[in-house]
Formats: C-alpha cells, structure tokens, sequence
C-alpha cells in the first residue's frame, strides 16, 4: 500500500499467505513479479485463502469469493455451508444452515445408457429454485459489477456439484417459471473459477493472473491421437508413451504454457482415491512425481479425461477433511491452473471442446481463459436454444427420445469442463517458428 512501512498487520499477512522462502527476506517468490501490465511499486494483490484476513480486504473490486464447505447435519448426515463475500456484500447466512447433499445433480452419471440427461438437467433447475438467497446474491452482484463481475467458488465438500449450471432466473413466479430457458446459467453469465484447499504450508488461493506462455506439450492416448490436429500451427512436443510426457514435465530450460493429456480417465465423487487414474496411471503414482516444470515454466494444465476434475476426501489413508483428485495434485506441484471435467464427455465433446475453446484462446491470448470458457459455455447455450423445454425422455408412443437426450447431453458436456486457477490467468501458445500464434 502506498506510505506503507511494510511492518503493518496487512503488511504482515501479506507475507504469510506469500510464503517466506529460506534465506529470502520479506517472503520473496515467483508470485511477486508484477504481471502484464501492472506498474511498479503498485499495491500488492492480497491472497484470497486461508490467512485469517477480512474479505474485503482479500478482494480487489468485482471480484467475489463463494465458499463451500463440508459440515454436519442434525440427523447425522454430512451437508454444506455457504459463505459469500464481494467487497461490502454478503450472502446471507443463517447459523446451523446445512444443507443436505444433493446427489442426484451430478454430472458424473449423465449419459444416454444412465440418468436421463432430461432428467438431470431438471433436477438442476429444480434444485437451483430452491438457493434463492444464493441465487438473489448472485444476480444482484452482476447487476452491480455487470462484465467486470468475477466469481472463485471455493468448494470443498467433494460432493461434485455442478455450480457452473446453477440457473439464475429471477422471474422464478412468473409464468415461464416451468420452462427451460437456456440462458440464465452461472457458467455461462459469468466468469468464474473453482479452487480447493490445498493443505500445504505454502499455497493458498492464486494471489495474481499468471500468464501462461511457451509450447504444447500433449500426451494423446492410442484412440485420441487425431486430435493432435488441433495443435497444428503451435510449437509442441507430442507424445505418445506416458513416461516420456511426464519426463518433459521435469525439464527447466523449455518453456511450456499448456500440459495437455488426452486419454481415459477414472473416478467420481464416490470413488475412493485409489481408483483415480489417467490413463495407466494411478493417482498416487504420479503424485509421487515433482513435476518441477510446473511451477517453475507457469504451464497451465489441461485434462480431457473422464472424470479427471473430481475430488474427494481420502478416507482410505485416514484424511477426513483434504480433498484430493487431480486438479488438487497439479496445481499443489505448481501449475498455476487446470481445466478438467467432471462427466463422462464423449469423443464428440472433447474434440468440439478442444477446437473452438484453443483456438478462442490461441486467436485472443490476453482473453483470460476462465472468460473463454464462459463463452464457450455461452455459445453452447445460444445453440440449445432451439428447444423450447427440456424434452421429455419418453414420447407419446413410449419410445426414447434420443435425438433429444442427445442435444441435451451435449449441451452438459459444456458444463462438464471447470477451470481451477485465478479467473484472470490467460494463455498464450507459441507458434512453429518460436513466434506468438496470434491471428
């Protein structure tokens, strides 16, 4: 703050949630760097996590913080609290509010041979009904900041809820309360990202964007390669054997804005840890990996793989409150963000993701990516638009609706990929000849 001595009690908490380094005074670190277009000597940003310091002095302007946290429930059952803070706003709360587990919204067991698309996406709106005071906050925060709003959504429960499709209709007594606008998504009104604890001494939630710059580097498993074609034009280095893909995430003298595996991916909010794996490998397996690269290069990771955005309490090895899961151990070892999903996204889904929402960023690179992805999800809304309601999953002749289950579907596997990291954080993929890929 300027005419700070540096000695104050911010001045100190600023410096807790930065980490002191051995043998670096004042906590010096890689997140002190001013970013892209921020004077020097200008105001620190403040950390957004754990320290013990008013919101409203965490938060610069427009940005808001939704805190999810797991409690329990006076018939035994374990719920969730909320707790919201924006600058001088406040979600209402109410002491010894739980509310229960709503496991029938999760995304994880929408596919045509499962839970009805239909069926789910209902069970969304109808669930989302039912958080007015939450709903009423949010509205009244993007009529306050409109585009400028920012929204990080600390969850912690692992109960996969899929806050990007929360619905925000405010006429929800009018008489198009019953229908299904397509429109009035968190995910694709505002630009958001997801955090979790990370129980290390030195990470709390991302203090600044970072910008993510340099090459390519993917693992494509044997039935994705063709998706290496949407790389073309960038500098990368494909691979198509694990082990090399994660030797390349130990190099240092490579600069490498996007870690990108494509591959299957298992687990969900019910799995335990040990049954999470990408491709061949299990969790653990590559938790025990340093991945030096991330932190130190600023790579920014993306996972198209089925349920690689999960995360869940580590019962197994005795955790009761840290979440793990793959976005969890990426951004512990470093990466500054990481895109992921928390469905089963078919091959269509993935390629439609991967072309329009890399070639948004690599044609925008100063367009945050959390911003790009709300507009992917935006444009996905304007696409489904086409239907006037939910199709009902039967016909009249009793026969599945599949051609309307399948739009449906599509239309959640838009909402399927979350974005971990500072909303702000943008990427920007160098091309062939070593050159910045703007076009």
């Amino acid at each position: 703050m300027p005419g700070s001595t540096g000695h104050g009690p911010l001045d100190r908490l600023r410096r807790a949630a930065l980490g002191s380094a051995p043998g670096r005074p004042g906590g010096a670190s890689r997140h002190l760097r001013p970013p892209e277009g921020v004077r020097a000597g200008a105001p620190e940003p403040v950390a957004l996590g754990t320290v013990q310091v008013a919101p409203e002095e965490q938060l610069p302007p427009g940005m808001a913080l939704l805190k999810v946290q797991r409690d329990a429930r006076a018939d035994g059952t374990t719920g969730f609290t909320l707790e919201g803070h924006c600058g001088d706003s406040r979600l209402p709360h109410v002491p010894g509010d739980v509310r229960g587990r709503p496991w029938r919204i999760r995304l994880d067991a929408a596919r045509l041979d499962g839970r009805s698309p239909g069926h789910i996406l209902q069970d969304i709106r109808d669930w989302s009904a039912n958080q007015r005071e939450l709903v009423r906050w949010l509205n009244d925060l993007r009529h306050r900041y409109r585009h400028r709003l920012h929204l990080v959504i600390q969850d912690d429960t692992g109960f996969g809820i899929p806050w990007e499709l929360l619905a925000l209709g405010e006429d929800e007594d009018g008489p198009e309360a019953d229908r299904a606008p397509w429109h009035d998504y968190l995910g694709g009104l505002v630009t958001m990202s997801r955090w979790t604890t990370i129980r290390h001494q030195r990470i709390t939630l991302p203090t600044r964007p970072e910008h993510c710059t340099g090459r390519v580097l993917a693992y494509f498993a044997e039935d994705m390669r063709g998706d290496a074609a949407v790389f073309e034009g960038f500098a990368r280095h494909p691979c198509v054997e694990l082990t090399p893909f994660l030797a390349e995430l130990e190099r240092l003298d490579v600069d490498t804005g996007l870690a990108y595996m494509g591959c299957h991916g298992e687990g969900g909010p019910d799995a335990d840890l040990s049954e999470f794996t990408l491709d061949v490998r299990r969790w653990s397996e590559l938790n025990r990996r340093p991945m030096k690269a991330l932190g130190a290069r600023r790579t920014l990771v993306c996972l198209n793989a089925c349920h690689s955005g999960h995360l869940v309490v580590n019962e197994g090895l005795g955790e009761q409150t840290a979440l793990r899961g793959f976005p969890e151990l990426f951004l512990r070892k470093g990466a500054p963000a990481c895109i992921a999903t928390t469905g089963a996204v078919g091959d269509d889904g993935v390629r439609r993701f991967l072309r329009d929402v890399i070639a948004h960023v690599a044609a925008r690179p100063a367009v945050p990516v959390a911003q790009a992805l709300r507009g992917f999800r935006a444009e996905a809304a304007a696409e489904a638009a086409e239907l006037p309601y939910i199709p009902d999953t039967v016909r009249d002749d009793r026969t599945v609706d599949a051609e309307g289950q399948t739009k449906v579907l599509r239309f959640l596997y838009s909402f399927m990929f979350v974005y971990y990291g500072h909303p702000h954080t943008t990427l920007r993929l160098t091309g062939d000849a070593g050159r910045e890929h703007d076009r």
